[in-house]
């Protein structure tokens, strides 16, 4: 049976059962392909990305890595029917695009911000929302005193580490649920991290610290690469580049960090948190919450200036 779901600002969606799909499938004519599934290595997105290099690439999603990925946010941050995802980003934003495309396709609605975020959270019973740390941050600066807290309401971040004071107040206060994700534009997300630092990979991921002649390592420091079908086959006109990345059809990052096991990868650092201060490579993220604690200001940055 067919089932309307429908809420304030948000598109109409409606959910059919897969025998519906199919009789939908079944009417088109055998000339027109039109309404069926799309080839694997179909083109469908071209994304931008400048991280773990710092030049901007272009990288083609076919309908496999995009439905990998896809998969992956329903399965790792719970969409269903009655999921209300609020909309921060443009869809521009990958992660943004994936998120919402997964909470529609469960049945749920994607609704904007009309005005003030906190209030937009209440009217409409938002359950999902997704930011950058540094936006959570000033969230939390912006929140009313008189925001209740939702009974359910799952906050994820990507794009960079959650600091443990940030995630207390956001969980204190804010949100039900944190999901703090390691990834990157290449492949998706690698691994959701916990509380105490440690990720573990999410399904479909293989992941691996190894050391300089490329040999897996446990309880050992090394460089971290990662596999999946939501890889991209390399970057659009930048050879170099591709073979320098992705090797033996693994993705080189150019983060360091631990395992435990074949599951469990504690990320020590990433390549885009070091500042290089007169030859020392320093952790930007620490730097900045040291400060915090010292300085009086609305918000800190740590980089670095040419010479």
């Amino acid at each position: 049976m067919q089932q309307e779901h429908r809420a304030e600002n948000c598109a109409r969606v409606l959910a059919l059962t897969d025998v519906q799909r199919a009789a939908l499938f079944a009417l088109a004519p055998d000339s027109d392909s039109s309404n069926r599934g799309l080839e694997p290595e179909t083109i469908l997105r071209i994304q931008c990305t400048s991280g773990t290099t710092g030049t901007a690439k272009r990288m083609a999603r076919t309908a496999l890595v995009n439905e990998f990925r896809i998969r992956q946010y329903q399965n790792k941050e719970g969409y269903n029917r009655y999921s209300r995802y609020l909309l921060t980003h443009p869809f521009s934003v990958q992660a943004i695009y994936g998120r919402a495309t997964a909470c529609i396709r469960m049945g749920g609605a994607c609704i904007g911000v009309t005005g003030d975020a906190f209030q937009t959270i209440t009217d409409h019973g938002i359950t999902h929302l997704s930011v950058l740390p540094v936006v959570l941050q000033k969230l939390q600066t912006m929140q009313p005193a008189a925001f209740v807290k939702p009974e359910q309401l799952t906050v994820s971040t990507f794009g960079a580490r959650v600091s443990d004071d940030l995630r207390k107040c956001v969980l204190q206060g804010f949100a039900s649920e944190l999901i703090e994700s390691y990834g990157v534009n290449e492949i998706g997300s690698i691994c959701t991290i916990g509380p105490d630092g440690n990720g573990v990979a999410v399904p479909g991921v293989m992941v691996e610290v190894v050391d300089a002649d490329d040999q897996p390592l446990i309880g050992e420091e090394g460089e971290t690469r990662v596999k999946s079908a939501g890889m991209v086959g390399g970057y659009e006109d930048n050879p170099e580049a591709t073979a320098h990345m992705f090797q033996g059809g693994w993705f080189y990052p150019g983060d360091r960090g631990t395992m435990s096991n074949a599951h469990k990868l504690k990320l020590l650092r990433q390549s885009d948190d070091l500042v290089n201060l007169g030859g020392f490579k320093l952790d930007r993220l620490a730097l900045e919450e040291k400060l915090r604690q010292t300085v009086t200001t609305d918000d800190i940055c740590v980089t670095t200036l040419p010479k």
